[in-house]
């Protein structure tokens, strides 16, 4: 994918005048995937991040420094007082969940029900199981997970679409966030990028502009 093809579309993209900075999307259109068959489930992690996610943390006791970094601590001794109702309203304020090793067994029976379906389970996959619950290690899978979205195919829809920044972001950033959004969903197709038919670029309410 040309880099000044790139830039000379951002240059359109954030030449549209909203009353807000709008978010920038990649867009990759499919082919030759069934999507009723086969279902793309990838997260991709951007180099530059676009928004701080909102993380929630289970842990067995308190971390220090632990409030400043995560939007939500929960404690073990504390997990009893969730019943489903409640465990869905956390679901839906936090982008992810993560926690230690050590406890998730009591957190895959105290949230897995909820957590399971929408797939904000902590999982190795992403690497929101903590092998070190301190101030440290926490900053650095916040940092991962504020950089980390899930991309994936909904019934019958061909596409892929997830923000790679916003109109005020600068185009050399957003142009790495392109090639490593591309890159990695490229390695998780059946058929790599013979399985691609196009990609574009838009804005939260603009039109679309055709990259490759």
């Amino acid at each position: 994918m040309e880099k000044q093809k790139i830039i000379e579309a951002l240059k359109k993209l954030k030449e549209e005048k909203r009353k807000f900075s709008q978010s920038i999307d990649l867009v990759i259109i499919l082919k030759g995937i069934d999507t009723k068959k086969e279902n793309v489930n990838v997260f991709v992690v951007l180099p530059n991040k676009i928004k701080d996610k909102k993380v929630c943390l289970f842990s067995e006791k308190p971390v220090s420094g632990a409030d400043k970094i995560c939007n939500k601590i929960v404690l073990k001794e504390q997990f009893a007082e969730f019943d489903k109702k409640k465990s869905k309203q956390m679901a839906q304020e936090n982008d992810f969940f993560v926690a230690p090793a050590t406890i998730m067994a009591s957190v895959a029976s105290a949230f897995g029900k909820v957590l399971g379906p929408t797939g904000k389970m902590p999982s190795p996959a992403i690497g929101s199981i903590l092998a070190k619950t301190d101030e440290k290690s926490l900053k650095e899978i916040v940092d991962k997970l504020n950089r980390t979205f899930r991309v994936r195919t909904v019934k019958a829809d061909v596409s892929l679409k997830l923000p790679i920044g916003n109109q005020k972001m600068e185009d050399e950033k957003i142009v790495e966030n392109i090639r490593a959004a591309e890159e990695s969903i490229i390695k998780n197709l059946p058929k790599g990028k013979e399985n691609i038919k196009s990609i574009l670029i838009k804005t939260t309410m603009g039109n679309p502009i055709k990259l490759e």
